[in-house]
């Protein structure tokens, strides 16, 4: 690329110069035999997300919108979630012949998420207030 932007039309419809990718090992470069054209081959699958990368939302009954759980509570609903999913899986993915799944309290001890449900359940106002 250009060293100074100063030098760079905005306006211009000509491609801008491309600096060569460093350290991209997963790439493969082919030259096409028509119009010199090179095919970039790249990885078609991203790799799985670690416990500690993941984050539940829940979605507030009063304004309808998603909010992100803190990362320690998301960490404990996603080691659960987990859990649940490997137990399931031993039992030839029936939910129904398991105990049901331990409660996971969150958000300062204000609701208890029920995995099993996918439900965020208030504590203190059961009645009043579930998030979803």
């Amino acid at each position: 690329m250009s060293g100074n932007l100063r030098d760079v039309d905005p306006f211009s419809e000509l491609p801008m110069e491309q600096d060569p990718c460093e350290g991209d090992d997963e790439a493969i470069i082919e030259e096409s035999p028509k119009d010199n054209v090179e095919i970039v081959n790249e990885v078609a699958y991203a790799e799985p997300l670690t416990a500690e990368e993941i984050r539940w939302f829940y979605k507030d009954g009063v304004d309808k919108r998603w909010n992100e759980f803190g990362g320690y509570d998301s960490l404990r609903i996603e080691k659960i979630y987990q859990e649940r999913q490997s137990l399931i899986s031993e039992n030839n993915d029936e939910p129904n012949g398991l105990p049901p799944a331990e409660k996971i309290v969150v958000r300062g001890g204000m609701y208890d998420i029920e995995i099993d449900n996918m439900k965020c359940v208030s504590l203190y106002w059961p009645e009043s207030t579930q998030l979803a």
